[in-house]
């Protein structure tokens, strides 16, 4: 692996992680700054859906990192790392319990 890639790689990682940080500080712990009440609740469908989505981006990472170092296809990417990271399938399992069935029961 090119060290010039793995440098942007991990710069790309901190930043994600840093935006995360600012994220879930904004939706979720705002009543520790205010006093009031925070934006988004975690027992809440759309809490579940934010901390989704900042899942969703690390996933998106997940991918892009083996796509670039080891230069491979989007669809390769996605099926080696369903295959190997634990942190993807618990991303994927995320979804499903604390979004889509809490989502499905509302609907019916």
């Amino acid at each position: 692996m090119n060290t010039d890639k793995k440098t942007n790689a991990d710069t790309i990682h901190y930043i994600l992680t840093f935006i995360s940080i600012v994220l879930l500080v904004v939706f979720f712990a705002t009543h520790l700054i205010t006093g009031d009440q925070a934006l988004i609740q975690f027992d809440s469908l759309a809490g579940s859906v934010v901390l989704g989505s900042i899942f969703i981006i690390y996933f998106a990472w997940l991918v892009y990192e083996d796509h670039v170092t080891t230069r491979t296809s989007v669809k390769e990417s996605i099926r080696l790392n369903i295959k190997k990271s634990t942190t993807f399938v618990f991303i994927l399992l995320y979804w499903i319990v604390m979004v889509i069935i809490p989502f499905l029961c509302n609907l019916f």
